[in-house]
């Protein structure tokens, strides 16, 4: 489980909360999330995402894919609030801006099998 005031994230059961309101996210959206989240204030470069996140079907997860999803969550976001969670470091990749509390979060658990 993840949190920051009103922003929660149950990695276990792929659930996320904004200001008590659940954000609808497809599983590629949730797993991306899950991914910057779990190391706040840490550069991710793309390249890293790319190959945790699509592993040897990384071809299926282009740069551009990942933008794409990128993109999806800001809009996510914003709907229900003006903090920018996520930022472009331009040319290597993103960072997630959030104080977290991690409290039982497993390891790799918001990976598809």
């Amino acid at each position: 489980m993840i949190e920051d005031g009103g922003l929660w994230m149950d990695t276990k059961n792929f659930r996320v909360y904004l200001k008590d309101e659940p954000l609808e996210l497809k599983v590629k959206e949730f797993q991306l999330l899950a991914a910057l989240a779990t190391h706040p204030g840490k550069l991710r470069h793309r390249e890293e995402l790319l190959e945790e996140l699509w592993g040897e079907d990384v071809k299926a997860g282009s740069g551009r894919s990942l933008d794409v999803h990128i993109a999806r969550l800001r809009r996510a976001f914003k709907e229900k609030s003006d903090y920018e969670y996520i930022h472009t470091v331009r040319r290597l990749g993103y960072r997630f801006e959030a104080q977290w509390k991690l409290s039982e979060l497993e390891s790799g658990s918001y990976k598809s099998g």
